[in-house]
């Protein structure tokens, strides 16, 4: 049941965090284009 659960999680928290990014992108490219250089520092961070 634990690994069951575990993989369902982080799915969700995968497809959310995806959901999350997109958003931005469709409501408007200007403040992505704005804010894009900390996103691109963090993930660079993350990686």
């Amino acid at each position: 049941m634990g690994i069951t659960f575990s993989i369902i999680f982080y799915s969700a928290l995968a497809g959310l965090s995806t959901i999350l990014g997109i958003v931005p992108v469709i409501m408007g490219e200007k403040w992505v284009m704005r804010y894009s250089h900390y996103v691109n520092s963090f993930a660079a961070g993350l990686i």
